[in-house]
């Protein structure tokens, strides 16, 4: 089943920890705030077989294996490619369609390798499942939670299971025809009939707290998670106050039953059938019953009970569901003029991560600027543009520690270290070992090289592997992050219990220690001729420090640190700031301090999913773009955050 994540849970949860008086007050503040806010959504049902009016492919065997026969709805009938790779099949959809899941049907010969992607204009392509070592045909696979937008679906196969080409007997796109609908992160729901919300009375946490209705004023107790089964239509419906579902009381089927919420157990008295009663309004029948949630005796009133009912259509059994966070009307939202949420969404004010690609074999390197993103996994190197559509394979192997640099790439490849030109074809190897920590400044290339315990200087438009300057031999000191400045190098070894910074002065090797304090370090970056680490001390204090490569500098403070249970991690910098996670970990923001004012933080995001280190992490002038390597997961992702 697909989740509706919650990006501001982390703050809006606080509502939920407050006593009875607070909430009052709270409630009181807010009504005016929240009387308006947000339009009702039609929201996504993902379960409708969409209608493609037409389909091409790369290539077709002959002509009695043309691209429309895999859409015929015959299963007998197919589509096959030429023999060869890489091919592809294209729908169109006929609109903007939202796009839930797809059903494949391969014949014996089908594809290794194959991403599913998404076009709103059949020239941009973005991934939204990339298929890698998939079982040889012939055989049926469903790919749920898509989540896309966009007219045409493309089928592109990199690799066949055999000689022969590709061939699909069946292709199904399922998800709503209402191209405009909605995915909201969470909702209020709305009566037809008063206009007033679905509310867990006195915001009890229990399981069996009352569900009435309630003015709506904005709280967590009026807000609630959609969960979509796939396919069948039936939604989990969880409060993002409590945690706890929607539920029909002792599992009846009489009418009257109370609903109330009770722990999530996906039993058929938690799941409802939305069904479209007209004007973004809808109907919600109990799975178990098949009776309608419904307020009870048609009344006005705060308090009034929801109950089930046989479905009549009344006006009080219909439903809208409306984004609290709707960008045109909540006064706190981040849809601001001249701000852009790019892709992510808006949550509780502020901009959450985007997803910009997913599609990989097993994502180990990631570079970009503002002309891209370059991604390697252990098979492929990739470029997509900036918002992750319009993929391209660049080369074939491993492609580590990655790092961009004007109009070239460098990586670490299979115990080598390679270099790409823009426009080129044919990678140019510079360094015939594997380098760790690789750092691009100036015309230098510089890593650390295990084998000879030592970091080593490469010229970065070397045509071809020569010579390298060896800047510091560390001995027995093993660096496990260093940064670079045009002057000097910067390394740490040691661990959590105690860490050394050291200085070396790249003309002369001259080292100077800078740290030896006990304190333990989480990264380590360089911007301009300064370097930034983040520690913490024996105390438990917790900051940003800061040294400048110029004579007779000291050791500052970068931001204000914090002591206790709050603590603060790794940094990365750009020219607008220093941007880092802040908090104690259950209620923890990303910000940002500009330079030169320690004591500012201002909010970036307060979801869950930003940069956990800074090495490899690239900013642009409007976003951080990051990565998360296979090695925490899946196949690996790439995120954007806009910048407030």
């Amino acid at each position: 089943m697909k989740k509706f994540a919650l990006g501001a849970a982390a703050s809006l949860g606080l509502l939920g920890c407050l006593d009875a008086p607070v909430e009052n007050q709270v409630r009181m503040e807010t009504r005016a705030a929240y009387s308006a806010a947000g339009t009702p959504s039609s929201l996504c049902l993902g379960n409708t077989l969409l209608s493609p009016i037409g389909a091409t492919a790369s290539s077709v065997e002959n002509g009695g294996l043309g691209a429309v026969l895999a859409i015929d709805g015959n299963p007998a009938t197919r589509w096959s490619s030429a023999w060869s790779d890489p091919q592809w099949i294209r729908l169109d959809l006929g609109a903007t369609r939202y796009i839930n899941s797809i059903f494949l049907s391969w014949e014996k010969a089908s594809s290794l390798r194959y991403d599913i992607q998404v076009s709103m204009d059949g020239i941009n392509w973005k991934g939204f499942r990339s298929i890698n070592y998939g079982f040889p045909g012939p055989g049926d696979i469903d790919i749920p939670a898509l989540n896309a937008w966009g007219r045409y679906v493309r089928i592109h196969s990199y690799e066949r299971t055999t000689t022969y080409g590709v061939s699909l007997f069946e292709i199904r796109v399922y998800g709503d025809p209402n191209g405009s609908c909605t995915v909201p992160a969470s909702v209020h729901i709305d009566a037809a009939h008063s206009g007033k919300s679905l509310d867990v009375k006195d915001w009890s946490l229990a399981d069996g707290g009352r569900i009435h209705q309630w003015a709506f004023v904005g709280g967590n107790n009026q807000r609630w998670i959609m969960t979509d089964y796939l396919r069948d239509n039936h939604w989990e419906i969880k409060s993002v106050h409590s945690g706890k579902c929607l539920d029909v009381s002792g599992n009846s089927t009489a009418d009257g039953a109370a609903i109330h919420q009770w722990a999530c157990n996906s039993a058929p008295n938690q799941r409802f059938t939305l069904k479209p009663a007209g004007g973004n309004k809808y109907l919600m029948v109990a799975a178990h019953s098949g009776k309608c949630l419904d307020v009870d005796a048609w009344s006005q009133a705060d308090g009034a009970a929801v109950i089930q009912w046989p479905c009549h259509g009344g006006a009080n059994q219909q439903w809208s569901f409306t984004d609290p966070q709707d960008a045109k009307t909540d006064p706190r939202n981040c849809g601001r003029i001249g701000h852009d949420c790019l892709g992510g969404a808006c949550s509780d004010g502020v901009c959450q991560a985007a997803t910009v690609a997913s599609d990989f074999q097993c994502l180990v390197g990631m570079a970009a600027d503002e002309g891209g993103i370059w991604a390697g996994d252990n098979q492929n190197l990739y470029r997509y543009d900036i918002n992750g559509y319009n993929k391209t394979r660049l080369l074939g192997g491993y492609f580590s520690d990655l790092i961009r640099g004007g109009n070239q790439l460098f990586w670490n490849g299979n115990s080598s270290v390679s270099r790409l030109n823009d426009g080129q074809t044919a990678a140019t190897g510079l360094y015939s070992a594997g380098l760790g920590m690789l750092q691009l400044n100036g015309s230098a290339l510089i890593g650390y090289d295990y084998a000879k315990t030592g970091f080593v200087a490469v010229d970065r438009n070397l045509a071809g592997p020569g010579a390298s300057t060896l800047i510091y031999n560390t001995g027995a000191q093993s660096p496990f992050m260093s940064a670079v400045t045009g002057t000097h190098l910067y390394y740490a070894y040691g661990d959590q219990a105690g860490t050394v910074l050291n200085q070396i002065e790249r003309s002369t090797g001259r080292k100077t220690v800078i740290s030896n304090t006990g304190d333990a370090f989480f990264d380590l970056t360089a911007f301009g001729e300064t370097v930034y680490w983040s520690y913490r001390d024996a105390s438990g204090n917790s900051g940003i420090r800061r040294l400048s490569s110029a004579p007779g500098s000291t050791v500052q403070e970068a931001v204000n640190p914090v002591s206790g249970n709050q603590s603060i991690g790794n940094p990365v910098v750009d020219a607008s700031g220093i941007y880092y996670p802040y908090g104690n970990g259950t209620n923890t923001t990303y910000v940002r301090t500009p330079h030169g004012n320690p004591s500012e933080r201002i909010l970036v995001t307060n979801g869950y999913s930003w940069p956990y280190q800074s090495r490899g992490v690239q900013t642009t002038s409007n976003s951080i773009i990051w990565m998360q390597s296979c090695s925490r997961g899946g196949p690996g992702m790439i995120f954007r955050l806009a910048k407030p």
